[in-house]
């Protein structure tokens, strides 16, 4: 028998490579009702982290200190932080006068302060043009919103500090419960049923699982303070010279009840950003939650790996591109609005404005505005905070990408452990997909779409 000749007419890539999924994060993240929902959720996490600086700012420790100023920098220095800060250090001074060194304050005859202020010595070391890890649109945002948490388990950290990190871990848990579901929920429909739906339906998902969202990375938090607590409790037996030896003999229980909050640690700590996702697309509680996010990430390690790589540089390729973007909205607003006015002024405009771009070609030379007062002084702060908008939604893409790319390694590392396919997807009732139009009638009462149904009564 002749063998049948078989014309391949299409490659299922999605189910030959099910990562490339993955490739329509970016698309997704970069809609501009996600960009204000996240751009909104870094601002209100910011404030949150200020208004909780500024109640412990009285404080002696000094370490504390540190680290209320790291926790309180604007969202503007989230990204590229070094960079911003360089933007115009970077000029000419007057003759016969020297920088000071790192941050220290100038001297009486010094040249007027320019600001930002330059980086320190130690601080210029850590920036390769401008890049450090913090770059990095999965990193970033995770470093950030993971901050108050590992922070509470630092060996010399006082009961002020402890106090300090537990409340900017249930703020940060209150913002992004809300901001995090809205764009986990929006991003599940999205990549699992190729479904779009507006910021009310998110919201509503939202209203109905917010304790899910909320009691995921809180609740795992508490429990385990509870058993560090228990365990510290114990402690106390130590001691006495024989408690330390019944301590000592008992030992393996401890290192017991360590491995096993190792293993919880480590799972939660990688895996948390699944958590708003399992939420997202199961439409779960936070057991379930919990249990998928830790179990995900243990079964799958080299996955979770290549799939936390594989974003990095869609979303790293992304960010660039969104920075640029906004360089160039920034730089072509005030050239063509400079053409009419005064040379200087788009020099004074341009070093007063944030530069998101964070690669070389943004720094621009710092200008004396010593002389700059009242009302033009006023106008360039106004523009600086227009400015600072267009920046603070490149902010908001970094975080809109971390959870829907957090979704995307969800739905992939789902259908490596439980089979489930990359479609499925627990649709609420009013979210119900390709629901079919209300059918009409013609003139002679039989049943037809909508469209023919108008066909119809127009011919007649």
């Amino acid at each position: 028998m002749p063998e049948e000749r078989v014309v391949v007419r299409e490659v299922a890539w999605l189910e030959i490579f099910p990562w490339l999924i993955l490739l329509r994060t970016f698309r997704i993240a970069a809609q501009p009702k996600l960009l204000v929902v996240a751009a909104a959720g870094a601002l209100l996490t910011w404030l949150g982290f200020w208004s909780i600086g500024y109640v412990f700012s009285g404080t002696k420790d000094e370490a504390l200190g540190r680290q209320i100023t790291a926790s309180t920098k604007s969202p503007l220095e989230w990204i590229s932080p070094e960079k911003a800060a360089t933007t115009v250090v970077k000029s000419k001074q007057p003759d016969g006068v020297v920088s000071p060194p790192g941050n220290e304050p100038a001297s009486a005859d010094a040249a007027p302060p320019i600001l930002p202020p330059q980086l320190s010595a130690a601080e210029a070391q850590q920036v390769v043009m401008g890049w450090t890890l913090g770059d990095v649109p999965i990193y970033g945002p995770w470093e950030r919103l993971s901050r108050p948490y590992y922070s509470l388990f630092k060996s010399d950290l006082s009961i002020t500090g402890f106090a300090f990190h537990f409340l900017c871990a249930l703020w940060v848990a209150v913002v992004w419960t809300f901001c995090g579901g809205l764009i986990c929920r929006t991003a599940a429909m999205q990549l699992a049923a190729e479904e779009k739906i507006s910021l009310g339906r998110a919201m509503r998902h939202v209203q109905a699982k917010w304790l899910a969202y909320f009691l995921g990375p809180v609740g795992t938090l508490l429990a385990f303070l509870v058993i560090a607590l228990a365990v510290g409790a114990a402690g106390f037996i130590l001691r006495a010279e024989v408690g330390l030896l019944i301590g000592a003999i008992l030992w393996p229980i401890v290192l017991g009840l360590g491995t096993l909050g190792t293993l919880i640690l480590a799972g939660v700590f990688f895996g948390w950003p699944l958590m708003w996702a399992a939420v997202g697309v199961e439409h779960s509680d936070h057991y379930d939650a919990l249990s998928r996010s830790f179990t995900y990430v243990l079964s799958r390690p080299l996955h979770f790996l290549f799939y936390l790589i594989v974003t990095a540089v869609i979303g790293t390729l992304g960010w660039l591109a969104a920075a640029a973007f906004a360089e160039m909205v920034i730089y072509l607003s005030a050239w063509a609005a400079c053409r009419g006015a005064q040379p200087e002024l788009f020099e004074q405009i341009m070093a007063v404005v944030p530069h998101p771009w964070p690669g070389p070609g943004a720094d621009w030379p710092a200008v004396d505005l010593s002389e700059v007062d009242g009302p033009a002084w006023a106008g360039l702060q106004v523009i600086r905070f227009w400015s600072s908008l267009v920046h603070l939604l490149v902010v908001g893409f970094v975080f809109s990408y971390f959870w829907t790319a957090a979704c995307g390694c969800y739905l992939l590392l789902r259908y490596h452990v439980d089979g489930n396919e990359l479609d499925d997807i627990v649709i609420d009732d009013d979210e119900e997909p390709h629901k079919l139009p209300p059918l009409g009638t013609d003139s002679q009462g039989v049943p037809t779409a909508p469209s023919e149904a108008a066909e119809s009564e127009s011919d007649e």
